[in-house]
């Protein structure tokens, strides 16, 4: 008895390391691009390399399932072939597959699901070289598994609620490919925890409580695809915690000023979507401090200094919606001092004390920064004063103007027109 199972064992191995070949079911392999038939099948040319042409491409039973490529996906890989290599062929073993010029075949037969089951647990994408007949609910179910985009490649008979489930579970946008009767509660379920996003791609009638609940949960945005009927006060409360934006989505029935709140606090830039009886004095704050340019959509007669002050410190144009009241030295230097380019929302009679201030404390040379149109002789005599690099931006036809004024207001030496008599040179001032 213990011979018997010995031979059967060794059978068994003879059996798996027995040369065979697939080929499509029009008796094509698309790697040898011929077309074979029972008997002899020769090759026109050799080439011994193991890849390219110049021969014909066979392998052990044991590694087959790598090869169904080799048929391309229209047929996919239907026959299976044995193959005889005559003694005279030129042949090379290359361990996964072997190539003679010349090869005998025989015994053509369906493929067996376990190979196509080993071709799928070796490489998913060999999925899409099994002919779409030939896709048992277990192949579809293991190919999803590895990878849940091959929900694709499902054909309709292997589309089941448990192959569907296994491809939301990874990627739960994938319950739009849902066929309608195996878009069960769960699979919708399994989706939405998944993604929440999925919910856009649930179908309205599967759209429960509990299923919008799950969804919003898992990502606030998906309170836009939730039925308005459904878009309870606490469900809202939650979307807004997770994603300030989807205020706008929120029906003014259920809008309160927590509501309200909650949503600036996680995203400033929500204040647009408040309804303007409910942008209060705190919601408006706490929108600037999350983004400053939500200044503008601040009711006129709530920019209080303290929001402009806000306002101004984190984000660069804030200055330009500040009313002109509330343009106060202070706010301005805070301003050009996060952005210089704040410069051009300054009040021109400011602009030379905020030029001193901000130079004496923070060196910064603000000229180039100033319009062009505000760039009197005022204020290009200050910035030059503080710096005398700062001469390259005064406009040309001022700068004859600038030199020879500071030269009479600090003692220079100037070389004027003829009229001027010369003066101390101060050797600090280069142009």
């Amino acid at each position: 008895m213990a011979h018997t199972t010995q031979d059967a064992a060794h059978s068994k191995v003879d059996e798996m390391d027995r040369w065979v070949k697939v080929t499509n079911a029009s008796c094509v392999c698309h790697g040898d691009g011929v077309i074979f038939r029972q008997g002899l099948n020769i090759y026109p040319r050799w080439n011994p390399n193991p890849f390219g042409g110049g021969g014909i491409f066979f392998a052990r039973l044991r590694h087959i399932h790598h090869w169904l490529c080799e048929c391309g996906e229209d047929e996919g890989a239907t026959l299976l072939w044995d193959v005889d290599v005559r003694q005279d062929a030129k042949f090379r073993d290359f361990g996964h597959r072997a190539k003679a010029q010349c090869i005998v075949l025989s015994n053509p037969r369906r493929i067996s699901e376990d190979v196509y089951l080993a071709a799928v647990e070796h490489s998913v994408r060999n999925f899409k070289y099994v002919p779409r007949n030939k896709r048992s609910e277990a192949m579809c179910l293991a190919a999803v598994q590895r990878d849940p985009t091959m929900l694709a490649e499902v054909p309709p008979l292997g589309c089941t609620e448990a192959v569907v489930l296994a491809a939301v579970r990874q990627q739960g946008s994938l319950v739009g490919m849902a066929p309608g009767e195996v878009c069960t509660h769960a699979v919708c379920m399994a989706a939405v925890q998944q993604c929440g996003s999925a919910l856009g791609d649930v179908p309205a009638s599967k759209r429960t409580a509990a299923v919008c609940h799950a969804a919003v949960h898992q990502w606030g945005g998906a309170l836009e695809h939730v039925p308005t009927a459904l878009r309870t006060e606490a469900l809202c409360l939650q979307a807004v915690r997770d994603m300030g934006r989807v205020l706008k989505y929120v029906p003014e029935g259920v809008c309160t000023e927590e509501i309200c709140l909650t949503a600036v606090q996680q995203c400033g830039g929500a204040l647009p979507f408040v309804p303007r009886p409910k942008r209060t004095l705190a919601v408006c704050e706490a929108a600037i401090r999350g983004d400053g340019s939500m200044l503008s959509f601040v009711p006129w007669n709530m920019r209080i200094t303290r929001l402009c002050m806000l306002a101004v410190r984190k984000c660069r144009k804030a200055l330009k919606d500040v009313p002109d009241d509330k343009r106060t030295l202070a706010v301005c230097v805070a301003a050009v001092h996060y952005d210089m380019s704040a410069m051009k929302y300054v009040p021109a009679d400011l602009l030379t004390s905020v030029m001193r201030i901000l130079y004496r404390e923070h060196g910064m040379a603000l000229l180039g920064a100033v319009p062009n149109c505000h760039r009197t002789l005022d204020v290009c005599l200050t910035a030059v004063e503080l710096d005398n690099k700062e001469i390259m931006c005064v406009p040309k036809q001022m700068q004859g103007m600038v030199i020879k004024a500071l030269a009479r207001k600090q003692n220079w030496l100037y070389f004027g027109d003829g009229d001027e008599p010369y003066t101390r040179f101060n050797s600090t001032f280069t142009l």
